[in-house]
């Protein structure tokens, strides 16, 4: 596949997330997926794909963290950056993460449905010292069995935080509706524009994120 940036500058996008993941949830004590569903609201995630030197190479990682915390009105403590010899396995999560979706050419919205930064950082032992190809191997893996019909609304609520109940709730679809897209009873892709409409206001996506589609 055609990556969206030349491989000589994966290195620095790497060390440069790595950097900020390790310093979000390290030194100013922030949740490692909440700091990722900032990164992705401030727009920085879609610069970061699409290597924006901007981005890519104009900020360290700390400096990330400080525009995304702007860009999202966060209060970004004043808190001194680790040195490398500190990096814990957060920072291997936010590295092998930047690869895999250089690899991928996903973006970091879409990973995070199947694989939340909280998981990668679980793979630390024994993915750490594996060639970066395993990793992206095993997230595959995980992607492919996780893809099924309803999944993909099934990942983005429970994304949100909603139970099948709230989500019904707050979009005014049926619950039953909404279990029979899950169980893939019902194609999701055949559901009334309305109701797509109305599950995507609630889980704040597009509506074609909302249909199921085979791995690319």
């Amino acid at each position: 596949m055609r990556h969206s940036y030349e491989e000589q500058y994966l290195d620095i996008a790497q060390d440069s997330l790595g950097e900020a993941v390790d310093f979000a949830v390290n030194v100013i004590g922030m949740d490692g997926d909440y700091f990722m569903a900032l990164f992705v609201k401030s727009g920085f995630a879609e610069q970061f794909e699409r290597g924006d030197p901007r981005v890519l190479f104009g900020l360290s990682g700390t400096e990330l963290v400080d525009q995304v915390m702007i860009a999202c009105d966060q209060i970004l403590p004043e808190k001194e950056p680790q040195g490398a010899d500190s990096y814990s396995s957060w920072y291997w999560a936010g590295w092998i993460l930047a690869f895999y979706q250089w690899e991928s050419g996903l973006p970091f919205s879409r990973i995070r449905e199947f694989l939340p930064l909280e998981d990668i950082v679980l793979m630390y032992h024994p993915l750490h010292e594996a060639p970066e190809e395993t990793f992206v191997e095993t997230a595959n893996q995980i992607r492919e069995k996780q893809f099924r019909r309803g999944g993909r609304l099934k990942a983005l609520r429970t994304a949100a935080g909603l139970s099948q109940r709230q989500l019904a709730e707050q979009s005014g679809v049926g619950i039953r509706a909404i279990q029979q897209y899950e169980q893939g009873a019902k194609h999701i892709e055949l559901a009334s524009g309305r109701n797509l409409y109305s599950l995507s206001q609630v889980l704040h996506c597009h509506m074609e994120d909302l249909l199921d589609f085979p791995m690319e």
